[in-house]
């Protein structure tokens, strides 16, 4: 056992501790005005949609494929958004951006991979089991790191991992 999680005056030992976690868009309203939609409103990479005076921000937005719904890709959306409606250029570029599980008994950071069962997908592992457990996860095309995830004291690790990871995009034209 590996894991120990307090719940009040419980503790719940384990090997392994899953956290699942889903968004879906409601499209309805896109629909019925006549926007493509997919997984999400389809936009182009200034949140443009498939009628030229409209655009769409947000967890509905699906751009070269994409639905992230977290608030770091929303922030980015806003920022070029904002770039974009008053006449500036700029385009959606979707940096690494983890995910932070923020929990007191292991914390996790999350950047996946946008394709997990890509062949050319190597997994390096590393579990750390002394006075500060840890996990890392590394995700590989080639040589380039494509995502990660940390766990415990590796949670520390984040920002210098992402800015070694290829953004999402970048990922889209591999």
């Amino acid at each position: 056992t590996i894991y120990q999680i307090k719940t009040g005056s419980e503790v719940i030992e384990a090997d392994l501790v899953i956290s699942a976690l889903g968004l879906r868009p409601r499209l309805e309203l896109a629909n019925s005005i006549g926007l493509k939609t997919n997984k999400g409103i389809v936009c182009n990479t200034q949140l443009q949609t498939s009628e030229a005076n409209i655009y769409a921000l947000g967890d509905c937005v699906e751009v070269e494929g994409l639905v992230l719904p977290y608030i770091l890709p929303i922030m980015e959306g806003a920022r070029v958004l904002a770039q974009v409606l008053t006449g500036k250029d700029a385009e959606l570029k979707y940096p690494c951006m983890p995910v932070a599980v923020k929990t007191s008994s292991f914390p996790m950071v999350v950047c996946p991979p946008l394709d997990a069962q890509h062949p050319e997908l190597t997994v390096k592992e590393e579990i750390i089991t002394d006075e500060e457990p840890a996990v890392r996860t590394f995700y590989y095309r080639g040589e380039q790191l494509v995502g990660f995830c940390l766990a415990g004291a590796a949670t520390k690790e984040r920002q210098a991992l992402a800015t070694q990871t290829l953004g999402y995009l970048d990922q889209v034209k591999l």
